[in-house]
Order: structure tokens, then C-alpha cells, then sequence
């Protein structure tokens, strides 16, 4: 059903997209509207349950923000001195994003950058898809793009206590783990992940291998339902349960008591 929805969105996207419409202002807008709808009646209905995983104060991160549906979401979500951090790497979506979040009164609350977050900071080449805006990659070639880590990030700002991490980069969310590692020991992070072996593969990694590393790091597996979370399921189980589908979006839970003990050692 997930995947005869989608298909049928970007057949309307290309059409659409083709007559110039989505270059105007109002284009814009109500691509918005009907991707947020979209997002938030079928593929992450389940939205509102991660709210739980924001402890009040901290930071949340946003990787591979696209037009802001989470981190929006996030952003009312927060408490101060908190914030959320939208990274997005394409120029025209990230100011998509830096509009709707101005347009939603939460610019505030959400700091934008533009940018790739990988396993090091420099320069990367983003491979844009034209039939759809969400499937950009990293790549070998296309635009360049500014590359970030996840720990870089945090120690240019001071190391701000993070309580929420979404990653969803087509394919680069182990380089995007591998850039986090110092973020992960320290704060022990709620992680919501996009798992897609397909994807995974072509950049060298594997939906096995990148489940293996975090319940490696002390991560229990959790599928996510319309209106609940599983309790944690094997790497076997989540293997299995991702093959049913192209991708699925798993959250990853630091195993009990070992969240606690950490970021008391960090913060003593």
C-alpha cells in the first residue's frame, strides 16, 4: 500500500514539476502542505509517540531535514535552552526549510544548516534526483556540498546535551553514525533511523552491519507502529521486518541504565 501511495504521489511530482508550477511561490506552498500531509497521515504517522524521547532543555537534531516536517514538529516540542539543529544539504530544499520554519514562528527554536553530515567535514558531491526531491545522495559527483560530523558540530558549539537524533540520508546514515560517535558515548541519544539495505549497500555499508554497530554501542532495536513501539526486536527480526519494505524507520533506545550512567560521567 506504502509503495503504490508513493508511486502514485511522484507520478503527480514529475507531472507537476514539469509544467513549472512548484517554481512559484504558491507551488512551493502547497507542496508543503500535501508532503506534510502525506508524511503525517501514512509513512510517519507514528510522529507524535517520539515526542516522549525529548527530555525538556536539550538539543535534537534533525539529519537530512528536507522541508522541515519533523523538525517543525520537534521545535514545538522543545523546551529552553533547547533547540533543534535541521541539517539539510540542497540549496533549494534547504530554503524551503529555513522558510517554512520562519513561516511556522520557530526560527527561534531552529537553527538551519546547510549542509552534508558524514563521517568527516569538508566537501562532498550531492547527486540531485530531479523526479524526487527527497531522494538527493551523496556521491562521486554533483553539486558540492559542505560536509559536517555530528561531533564536529557539537564541539564548535560547546557541547550542548542531546536527547534526540533523526537521521534520514538515503543510503549515508552509517557515515553519519560513524561521525557521531563522541555525541553517542556522551549523551546516549533516542535514535530514529531511516534502514535500507539497498541503499545502505551502495555506499559500502549494509542494513545488517549498521544494526550490528548500534546494538554494538548499547542500542536496543524498536519497530514503531501508527500507534505504538515494539518492545526491542533482534537484528534478525528488524532484518526481516526491513525486507518487507524498500525502507523502514527504526528507533534505537540506549539499553536500560546505561543512558544514566553515561551522561552522569559526562556531566560530573
Amino acid at each position: 500500500m506504502k509503495r503504490t501511495v508513493q508511486a502514485g504521489l511522484l507520478w503527480v511530482y514529475r507531472v507537476v514539476h514539469a509544467t513549472g508550477f512548484l517554481s512559484t511561490q504558491l507551488g512551493r506552498t502547497l507542496f508543503r502542505v500535501v508532503y506534510s500531509r502525506y508524511k503525517a497521515l501514512s509513512e510517519a504517522a507514528y510522529v507524535n509517540l517520539l515526542r516522549k524521547y525529548i527530555a525538556p532543555g536539550t538539543v535534537v537534531i534533525d539529519v537530512g531535514a528536507f522541508v522541515g516536517f519533523f523538525s517543525i514538529r520537534f521545535a514545538q516540542w522543545i523546551s529552553a535552552p533547547g533547540r533543534v539543529i535541521a541539517i539539510e544539504p540542497e540549496p533549494q530544499n534547504s530554503a524551503h526549510l529555513r522558510g517554512a520554519v520562519v513561516k511556522a514562528q520557530l526560527d527561534h527554536k531552529v537553527e538551519c544548516v546547510q549542509a552534508a553530515a558524514a563521517d568527516e567535514s569538508g566537501e562532498l558531491r550531492l547527486k540531485l534526483n530531479a523526479a524526487c526531491p527527497v531522494d538527493h545522495r551523496l556521491g562521486s559527483d554533483g553539486i558540492p556540498v559542505a560536509s559536517i560530523t555530528i561531533d564536529g558540530l557539537l564541539a564548535s558549539r560547546g557541547w550542548p546535551p542531546v536527547s534526540f537524533i533523526k537521521i534520514d540520508v538515503q543510503g549515508a546514515e552509517a557515515k553519519v553514525i560513524a561521525g557521531a560517535q563522541r555525541t553517542l558515548a556522551r549523551f546516549r541519544p533516542a535514535l530514529l533511523v531511516e534502514v535500507s539495505d539497498a541503499t545502505l549497500r551502495s555506499f559500502g555499508s549494509s542494513a545488517e552491519e549498521l544494526l550490528a554497530t548500534l546494538v554494538g554501542m548499547n542500542y536496543a532495536i524498536h519497530r514503531i507502529g501508527r500507534q505504538s513501539i515494539s518492545q526491542p526486536v533482534t537484528v534478525a527480526e528488524a532484518l526481516e521486518y526491513q525486507a518487507s519494505e524498500d525502507y523502514v524507520d527504526l528507533l534505537f533506545l540506549p539499553e536500560e541504565g546505561v543512558s544514566q550512567s553515561l551522561y552522569r560521567r559526562q556531566a560530573a
